[in-house]
């Protein structure tokens, strides 16, 4: 007896990705195609935790996700910064959810396309969709988890760093410290620098913290 109150779900194995759309309430506009970063052991993340994001995703799948985003925005007529999440499978895209919000890809997105994401979400409510803007570098976030009870630090702020809690805040273990950031020319590039600063991150919450 399932009981009442739940909901089954079928399991899909995929590539995740995302689609970030500005929309009007009846037109849309696709800004970026993302790779999201789910549960990858470097930054401290388990399971299917969400750990970031790499904008452009690189290689673009086949179906064109950023139309299929567009499209389903538009019909929904939703208003402001959108994002399409996808699972990309061997039998072709799958769509997980619609965030009607502001999305975790925000930074990599801005700072692969040079798109101001908030100006853009404010214009869309005068009904002014800005123009699918050219990929200028790859970008990346990653969240970083704490492998233990761990104390921020003033030396944990640095350029690359951002969501950084106040200094001296304790940060619960298997829960987010912070994020790191990197750009480059591809996703190699950009995967190998964020996993050396999570390295230097987390190296950093070495030590005694207080106990929670």
């Amino acid at each position: 007896d399932w009981g009442e109150g739940l909901i089954a779900q079928e399991i899909v194995s995929g590539r995740a990705a995302s689609v970030s759309v500005i929309c009007d309430g009846k037109g849309a506009r696709a800004l970026a195609t993302n790779e999201q970063l789910i549960g990858e052991s470097w930054t401290g993340a388990k399971g299917f935790r969400y750990c970031g994001n790499i904008t452009p995703l690189e290689p673009l799948p086949k179906s064109d996700i950023a139309s299929m985003a567009v499209r389903i925005v538009a019909r929904l007529g939703l208003v402001g910064s959108n994002g399409v999440d996808f699972l990309l499978t061997e039998e072709g895209p799958v769509v997980v959810e619609v965030n009607c919000r502001f999305q975790g890809s925000l930074d990599t997105v801005e700072c692969a396309t040079g798109v101001n994401v908030f100006e853009a979400h404010l214009n869309s409510f005068r009904g002014l969709l800005p123009s699918r803007p050219a990929i200028q570098c790859t970008a990346g976030r990653a969240i970083i988890y704490a492998p233990r009870s761990a104390e921020i630090k003033e030396r944990m702020l640095f350029p690359w760093t951002a969501d950084v809690p106040r200094p001296g805040s304790i940060i619960g273990r298997d829960d987010p410290i912070l994020s790191v950031m990197a750009k480059g020319s591809n996703r190699v590039e950009v995967i190998s620098c964020l996993q050396d600063r999570a390295a230097m991150i987390r190296e950093l919450t070495k030590g005694p913290a207080k106990i929670i």
